[in-house]
């Protein structure tokens, strides 16, 4: 993936065109969030997203990007602004251990460092390491 169709690819995610943003998986991908957060396939992934979007608005910003045939790496800043506070205890209920609760109206910027592996050009699994504010 070139940093052109990365940064269309961004463009998805930032507008929350998740169907979109799905056409660029393997169906069966993974998503390292954290190590104790893994999102497999589809359901995960639009589950997660739903959840944490009916507490926050997320814009992520790319600083650098390099890229082969097999893997993308960027590293980027992950802005958010909580608008309904998310507690430890819901993001424990969803299984959402080694995230931040926060409250609305509070606002954060954290350094992201992600690797996507590649094949036939389709994402077959993503590594994000978070540097927690």
């Amino acid at each position: 993936m070139d940093r052109t169709a990365y940064e269309h690819y961004l463009s998805l995610f930032n507008a929350r065109n998740y169907e979109a943003v799905l056409e660029h998986f393997v169906p069966d991908f993974e998503i390292r969030v954290t190590d104790q957060i893994r999102l497999r396939g589809r359901e995960q992934m639009l589950s997660f997203y739903s959840f944490l979007h009916e507490h926050l608005v997320e814009f992520i910003k790319l600083d650098n990007f390099a890229a082969s045939d097999t893997l993308t790496a960027v590293e980027a800043r992950v802005c958010l602004r909580c608008t309904k506070a998310i507690t430890a205890q819901a993001l424990a209920a969803r299984g959402l251990k080694g995230m931040f609760a926060m409250e609305a109206g509070q606002e954060l910027e954290v350094p992201q460092y992600l690797h996507y592996h590649l094949k036939d050009g389709k994402i077959t699994d993503v590594v994000c390491v978070v540097v927690m504010p």
